[in-house]
């Protein structure tokens, strides 16, 4: 995770739980709805990110992010390449890996980017070989 995306969620957090704190809402109402939101963003924030695991399995690439789980099978992507994109995805991170999927693109940040990278790009070239019409 880059210290930029850790530093806005930090200060979303204390600006809220300092309005919170101090009382900045000027009704018992208005006090309660500024809880109630602090409490339902520290709630989600982590479900919507951690944990944050990709898997190369045999037949496909498995990408869970919080409660969100995407199973791409290694035929489907038709490319992977570095991106620093400020598009949001499933990435907690500005370094991160462009997966072609269709028309759409999958953003992951694995620890080892050229790495998991190549074993990525080495499945799918399998993938193709073994989905290629055969002459015969």
């Amino acid at each position: 995770m880059d210290g930029w995306v850790v530093a806005v969620m930090a200060a979303t957090i204390a600006i809220v739980g300092y309005a919170v704190w101090t009382g900045w809402s000027a009704s018992v109402l208005g006090n309660a709805l500024l809880t109630l939101s602090f409490l339902a963003v520290l709630a989600t924030v982590p479900g919507l990110m951690w944990p944050c695991v990709y898997t190369l399995t045999q037949d496909a690439l498995i990408v869970r992010a919080g409660l969100r789980s995407i199973r791409v099978p290694y035929g489907e992507i038709r490319r992977i390449e570095p991106t620093r994109t400020l598009v949001a995805g499933l990435s907690l991170s500005m370094n991160r890996l462009a997966i072609r999927v269709g028309y759409d693109d999958i953003l992951v940040s694995p620890r080892d980017l050229a790495g998991f990278q190549a074993a990525l790009q080495q499945r799918v070239d399998a993938a193709r070989v073994q989905d290629a019409p055969h002459s015969g």
